[in-house]
């Protein structure tokens, strides 16, 4: 049962310690969208747990650190600014949120600041649209300064980027196609059949944790449970891994409800499914890749 905004509350205004432990707990179930930018500072360790700290300075330390990113690569901004705008076509009409963060013309300045920052500051990344899409989630969710977007933004892009960089999300690939095949057998039968590339949507899906192909609010629900399996320091290696794996079966849990309708379609019109997901009840989603999960390691099969 998800808590409520009060028991998040009751976490968030601890006196002295706020019990990150407790707060992935609740979140796991879902964050009530007034507390889930707070909420979400803490999952990803951008706010401290000890609130006996001074938090004005360090407000000011980490609004220091933004302030010193160079936002103003020409050639990145480009990019950035031709993604901005064809999200903007695609999104309007078929998700309204995206649409709402897109039309602004403020929002888009902070998109551009953040992105070009982000790539300024991490120059083993190269620019990729993606990047684009992963920021909607956290613009989205309340964050109202932008060095905190900021924060939380690379908290989570550093530590997938470092994952997933070279072989790495090519093994990561082959990891799902396999669950793909153990888990939907007929579906992934059709994909082969119709000689559909995995890698052409499957690295996407993966790479960007579904922030391309679902709307909005789907993607933040989706996100408050990843979060809460990220979010402890001690072990940063693990808490990666945690949220990527149950990634795989959450893209699984996806495709299920709707194989018996991709089921009867032809290769482009796939696609076309697999690019622009249908809303679905994200709860649904996510107990039922937990049960994906359960089924795989009761298997034995990694």
């Amino acid at each position: 049962m998800a808590h409520t905004e009060e028991d998040f509350r009751e976490i968030l205004n601890a006196e002295s310690f706020v019990d990150r432990e407790a707060l992935a707990a609740a979140a796991k179930d879902g964050v009530p969208a007034a507390v889930r930018a707070e909420a979400w500072k803490y999952l990803l360790s951008v706010s401290k747990p000890d609130r006996s700290q001074e938090l004005s300075a360090e407000r000011d330390r980490k609004n220091q650190d933004y302030l010193r990113q160079d936002k103003h690569n020409v050639d990145i901004l480009q990019r950035v600014r031709g993604e901005l705008r064809r999200s903007t076509v695609r999104r309007d009409a078929r998700d309204p949120e995206r649409g709402a963060l897109l039309s602004s013309a403020d929002n888009l300045k902070i998109f551009e600041n953040i992105t070009v920052a982000f790539l300024n500051g991490n120059e083993h990344v190269d620019y990729h649209d993606g990047l684009v899409h992963m920021l909607c989630p956290f613009m989205s969710c309340g964050l109202s300064d932008e060095a905190g977007l900021f924060h939380c933004f690379q908290s989570l892009m550093q530590r997938m980027e470092q994952k997933l960089r070279g072989a790495g999300i090519r093994q990561y690939a082959a990891k799902f196609i396999t669950l793909f095949r153990e888990l939907l057998p007929e579906l992934h039968e059709h994909f082969e059949v119709e000689e559909l590339g995995f890698e052409a949507w499957c690295i996407p899906w993966l790479r960007f944790l579904l922030s391309k192909e679902l709307p909005l609010p789907a993607v933040v629900r989706l996100w408050d449970t990843y979060f809460a399996l990220f979010f402890d320091t001690q072990q940063s290696d693990a808490s990666i891994d945690a949220l990527l794996d149950f990634h795989m079966y959450a893209c699984l849990a996806v495709l299920e409800p709707l194989q018996e309708e991709i089921s009867q379609l032809e290769r482009g019109e796939i696609k076309g499914v697999l690019s622009r997901l249908p809303a679905m009840d994200m709860d649904e989603v996510i107990t039922k890749a937990s049960y994906m999960q359960q089924e795989i390691n009761q298997r034995g099969l990694f």
